[in-house]
């Protein structure tokens, strides 16, 4: 199953090298891919680097470079993806970037619930993950969370209120 890693607050340099050896340790949970999403301090701008493959591999792209500066952060999410449903692939990879919604999930949700949140968004995705954060994004997590069976842990980022 997926794996959970990240740092909030008034984040600074030394952050940086934290963070990495989180997604480095993580990696056991989930060997797929590998993505972040980071808050500015303003809480105005997200950024978001992932890869499908090691993140050793993510560390060394300019996008991760770019993101990752914890002198202007406030919140630092990574994940690393154990694929259960669709393929392994970067459009796959977590976290989703759903308009204002950015997320990563840990789990699988059972077959009917996934058809549910397909069928109350009339989209069809790959990965179930994808599904829940579009929903989120459309309907709120109160309208969500009723819909969902099976395992899962969320963490998010919502633009529009600048909240975790």
């Amino acid at each position: 199953m997926c794996g959970h890693v990240g740092i909030a607050g008034d984040l600074e340099h030394k952050d940086e090298a934290t963070f990495k050896r989180l997604l480095l340790l993580d990696y056991f949970r989930g060997p797929d891919s590998t993505g972040v999403a980071v808050f500015n301090k303003a809480r105005t701008e997200t950024k978001v680097a992932k890869i499908a493959s090691h993140p050793l591999d993510l560390f060394d792209t300019i996008k991760y470079r770019t993101s990752v500066t914890g002198s202007m952060s406030s919140v630092f999410l990574g994940h690393n993806r154990a694929a259960t449903r669709g393929k392994v692939s970067t459009v796959n990879a977590h976290p989703f970037e759903c308009g204002h919604i950015i997320g990563a999930h840990n789990g699988t949700l059972d077959h009917t619930s996934f058809a549910a949140l397909e069928k109350s968004l009339g989209e069809q995705f790959d990965v179930d993950s994808e599904a829940i954060f579009k929903h989120i994004e459309k309907f709120g997590i109160e309208a969500t969370v009723p819909l969902m069976q099976g395992a899962w842990a969320l963490v998010w980022i919502d633009t529009s209120d600048g909240t975790i």
